[in-house]
């Protein structure tokens, strides 16, 4: 990802730098890395204050679910989930 895919330079190298904020492109989440594994979801930047794009989580299921028939994904492992699925293809696809 490059820095245009963010909304500031600050939220581009805490993510690819420095890797203290964790951004899932499968469901367009960020959030705040912990030592113990804890992430803490963010919607706002912590740098320049922008209101972060929505979470795609209950999107992301329901697509799975109508369109897939596909109950309970796996998206640890991705087994048994299409290929779109393993990245932002998916929702960029649909556009949201």
């Amino acid at each position: 990802m490059n820095e245009k895919d963010f909304c500031c330079e600050d939220m581009h190298n805490s993510i690819e730098k420095y890797k203290i904020v964790d951004y899932e492109q499968i469901d367009r989440t960020y959030g705040i890395l912990f030592g113990d594994g804890y992430n803490m979801f963010l919607q706002f930047c912590p740098w320049c204050g922008v209101k972060l794009k929505h979470r795609l989580v209950k999107e992301l299921f329901k697509c799975l679910k109508t369109e897939y028939k596909i109950e309970e994904p796996d998206l640890t492992n991705f087994t048994n989930v299409p290929e779109e699925f393993k990245s932002d293809e998916w929702w960029k696809k649909r556009g949201l």
